[in-house]
Formats: C-alpha cells, structure tokens, sequence
C-alpha cells in the first residue's frame, strides 16, 4: 500500500517533468530514467523496480509497496506525461555508464537541453 506522502511525492515530480524515456535511435533498446533534483540521484526504472534504496527496503524487504520514481513512473505512462529523447546506443550506453558510476548523468541533461 503506498503513503500519500509517497504519492504525492510522485505527483509533484511528474509535473515537474523528471520521467524521461529514453530510445536508443540505432536500435530497439528503450529505458525509463528518473531525473534527481540539486543533489539527488538519478534513477534507471521501469514499472516494476528501481535502482534505489528504497525501492529495496520497501518493496523488496518489507514487500509494502513502490518507492515514489516508480509511482511517478506509472502516473507518467498513464497519462503519456513524461519526455522522450532519442539518442544514439553509444549516447544510452553513456548516460547509464555516470548514472551508475555516479548517481547523475550530465551528458542525459546535455541530451535534453539540446532537444
């Protein structure tokens, strides 16, 4: 069961435009990306999981319920609200790459500042 504190939460980043789908033009390969605000992290998602901690402990651990990217994540596909940015495999590979390495992707902002 998810918090209202959790939902909206998700409310307010969908509005805000932080789901970004991004398609590799080059292939079929897509992803879910859930862009952090200041000093948070960014996140690789889909409808189902995201690399975060709370995603582990609440839904893994405890098994009650989503972390609010991927409550976002579900609100954005439901109303189609979230940004589509195609870029080469090399570029999704790149953006996943500082995700992972560092929590934040600058090329991923480059990418949609040049949009």
């Amino acid at each position: 069961m998810e918090d209202s504190r959790s939902l909206k939460k998700a409310e307010i980043s969908v509005k805000q435009g932080r789901i970004v789908k991004l398609v590799s033009s080059d292939s079929f390969f897509s992803i879910f990306v859930f862009l952090g605000k200041d000093k948070s992290k960014d996140h690789i998602l889909d409808e189902d999981s995201c690399d975060c901690k709370s995603f582990v402990f609440r839904k893994i651990y405890r098994g009650d319920g989503f972390c609010y990217h991927v409550l976002a994540l579900k609100m954005a596909m439901e109303k189609e609200n979230y940004r589509t940015l195609r870029a080469s495999s090399k570029e999704v590979f790149e953006v996943l790459l500082e995700i992972h390495a560092y929590g934040k992707s600058l090329k991923l902002r480059k990418l949609l500042v040049r949009q």
